[in-house]
């Protein structure tokens, strides 16, 4: 079915379910943003208080030098694990949202054309679980994709340089 009537009942019912797949594909993009500041957020809380948690006990107290060392050596490793964790699981949920996009941009496109066909019906369904790589020709993946290693590259390189200039690395 190309173009129809405007008139015909099935082409009515075709434009409402595209309106309807439309606004819940825009209600996952949101969620997706949503579900990803969580987790830059709250992997930035877990890497900060830590650290200031054990380097305020350790610079609190007269504690062995070499304990110092090794919990710092330690906590450093176990925060380059908490980033790669961050960012896997943040790329995993970035991918999701920007399959999400471009099926919804081919049924935008779809709607514009007034052409609701077989060519479409497979963006009628669950796009981020989706699998494939429909994601990395939207506009806007790469650079956001690169800001993942800033966000989660830059606390870890500074804790790391922060030890090393106070000698604990």
């Amino acid at each position: 079915m190309t173009q129809q009537s405007t008139n015909d009942p099935l082409h009515a019912f075709h434009i409402d379910v595209a309106r309807a797949e439309i606004a819940g594909k825009n209600a996952a993009i949101h969620a997706y943003d949503s579900m990803m500041w969580r987790v830059r957020s709250g992997y930035l809380t877990l890497l900060f208080a830590a650290w200031g948690y054990i380097l305020g006990g350790a610079l609190g107290k007269d504690a062995n030098i070499a304990l110092i060392h090794r919990v710092t050596l330690s906590m450093l490793v176990i925060s380059i694990g908490l980033a790669l964790a961050g960012l896997l699981v943040d790329l995993n949920l970035k991918k999701r949202k920007f399959r999400v996009i471009a099926s919804l941009n081919k049924l935008y496109a779809a709607l514009w054309h007034g052409v609701l066909d077989s060519s479409v019906q497979g963006e009628l369904r669950v796009a981020g679980d989706s699998g494939g790589e429909s994601y990395a020709q939207v506009a806007g993946y790469s650079s956001s994709r690169n800001l993942l290693f800033i966000i989660y590259g830059i606390p870890v390189a500074l804790v790391a340089v922060g030890l090393y200039l106070a000698g604990l690395f």
